[in-house]
């Protein structure tokens, strides 16, 4: 069992690690994404640039702290699947978006947030079986997930 101090410590680890990572990928497609929103005739139902910051940061809170309590929990190999359900999706989550700006491959973004998708129901699924809350702390994300999906679909399907 872990002491109070050691939890903290594990929050803020998973909570570091999660925010570092979007930072990153920000900071590699930021302009890229305010030219996509200034350049493109967008969608109605495209979620406006000012609500992204805040939408990331509150799905990326969730997510770290649902792999917090994935990593507290007692050891076993349903958590080991977990944890590395997890850091699957976090490269996904990673890498879909560079290929959508640097890759000239039009099919790779939505293919990989497909991918993603199905990720994240696998985790939910082996989250599911040893921390209830933790996959209910997933739920949010995957509907982020399924609406970049979709606008990923769309605009490939649209440009093709």
């Amino acid at each position: 069992m872990y002491t109070r101090k050691q939890k903290v410590k594990i929050y803020i680890a998973f909570l570091g690690i999660i925010y570092v990572i979007e930072a990153l990928t920000a900071l590699l497609i930021l302009k890229d994404v305010i030219s996509l929103y200034l350049t493109s005739s967008l969608p109605k139902w495209m979620l406006r640039i000012r609500y992204l910051a805040p939408i990331w940061i509150f799905l990326h809170t969730l997510v770290g702290i649902a792999g917090a309590k994935i990593w507290m929990s007692p050891p076993s190999l349903i958590r080991l699947h977990t944890l590395y359900a997890l850091a699957i999706s976090m490269f996904l989550d990673f890498f879909y978006p560079i290929s959508f700006f640097y890759i000239p491959i039009s099919i790779l973004s939505p293919f990989l947030n497909t991918l993603l998708f199905i990720s994240f129901f696998a985790l939910i699924f082996y989250s599911f079986l040893m921390n209830k809350i933790a996959s209910f702390l997933f739920i949010p994300y995957v509907f982020w997930i399924f609406y970049k999906m979709v606008f990923h679909w769309l605009y490939f399907i649209l440009n093709m």
